[in-house]
């Protein structure tokens, strides 16, 4: 199954600007990420109207208001940083980024991981099928 996800962050730093960065990921993997400043404002969540999330005209939503204003104030900005990742450096990355999350969840359920059996994302999910499986048995 593909996953595919775009995130967009706005931030107003300190001068008075907006720093933005995009990331893209694909199957939970950091793809490529982009970051602007601009000196446009996003536009701010409370523009949003109940009738462009509840209508159904997806040409008339909150989604494509947004992301045609975004357009726009990315358009009109300046590019500070791009980045694409290769799967070497994702993996690198598997320790101080998903390591923890592994870890909370299974502080939170109450289970034991044998951390030694994996060290990126496609072997945790390998090591995690298997210990479901036998879990169950």
């Amino acid at each position: 199954m593909d996953n595919t996800r775009l995130t967009i962050a706005c931030e107003e730093n300190q001068e008075g600007g907006y720093d933005i960065d995009v990331s893209f990921e694909r199957d939970y993997r950091l793809k490529f990420r982009e970051a602007f400043l601009s000196v446009d404002k996003p536009i701010p969540p409370y523009f949003i109207e109940e009738r462009g999330i509840k209508g159904e005209c997806a040409g008339n939503s909150a989604v494509t208001n947004i992301l045609s204003h975004i357009k726009n104030v990315i358009g009109k900005s300046m590019k500070t940083d791009s980045r694409i990742f290769t799967d070497r450096e994702i993996d690198s990355m598997f320790e101080f980024k998903e390591l923890y999350t592994i870890r909370r969840f299974a502080e939170i359920a109450g289970v034991k991981f044998d951390e030694s059996k994996f060290t990126n994302r496609k072997e945790f999910q390998e090591y995690f099928q298997k210990w479901l499986k036998e879990d169950k048995k």
